[in-house]
């Protein structure tokens, strides 16, 4: 799925949980929907092995529909912003 200008990432739900997996800095977060449901208390570090178990879920997924996954593009380069554009206004 594309990320429609955000950063790349996968999720796999079991409720109540949702584990986020961040590619470009291999962050997971980990989150109760049923007690937060905006996603503001990152729960990973409490529940190791619910993170572990959704880690696997989302692994095992991936694998077997052989999702696409992103990798770094050595060859990219940013373009400088034009002068007539206010970084304030990006």
């Amino acid at each position: 799925m594309p990320t429609r200008g955000g950063r790349p990432a996968a999720a796999v739900r079991e409720a109540p949980w949702k584990l986020i997996h961040h590619f470009e800095d291999d962050r997971y977060e980990l989150f109760n929907l049923e007690s937060d449901v905006s996603e503001t208390n990152d729960l990973a570090q409490a529940h190791p092995e619910i993170l572990d178990r959704l880690r696997e879920a989302l692994r095992q997924w991936q694998n077997e529909v052989e999702a696409l996954m992103p990798r770094p593009n050595p060859n990219w380069a940013p373009e400088p912003l034009s002068d007539e554009v206010d970084p304030a206004e990006v």
